[in-house]
């Protein structure tokens, strides 16, 4: 959304839905015997959800351009590793949420295709 003549909002929503189920199996062999190497077999379940909302707005000013931003996160996660007959099921889960700014500056040098930023209080150049 355009705000006055040199100034921009952006909004926006992301949504991430993963699941995984993961099986590695072992084996060890000694040329004709081959038996299940349970102390590596395993099987891997994992599910996780997150949801962003997030903000930022762009104001230009001659060569300079400020562009301040904010997410917020929602993410929770179920970890299941499957046990076997020498190993014990294991789980854990976690839920959290966070808000995450970030601030750019920018600066045009005149005859110079180069931006110089400062993201996060860094420095950097890009063509």
């Amino acid at each position: 959304m355009q705000i006055g003549e040199n100034g921009k909002l952006e909004t926006g929503y992301k949504n991430s839905h993963i699941n995984t189920d993961n099986t590695a199996d072992y084996q060890n062999g000694n040329g004709t015997i081959w038996k299940q190497d349970y102390g590596k077999t395993n099987r891997f379940l994992y599910a996780e959800n997150i949801h962003a909302l997030y903000s930022s707005y762009e104001q230009k000013m001659d060569r300079f351009s400020l562009q301040l931003g904010l997410r917020y996160e929602s993410t929770n996660y179920d970890a299941n590793q499957l046990g076997n007959i020498e190993r014990a099921d294991s789980a854990f889960s976690r839920q959290y949420i966070g808000f995450f700014p970030s601030g750019y500056l920018s600066y045009r040098p005149f005859g110079c295709p180069s931006i110089f930023r400062l993201p996060n209080g860094g420095l950097s150049m890009a063509r």
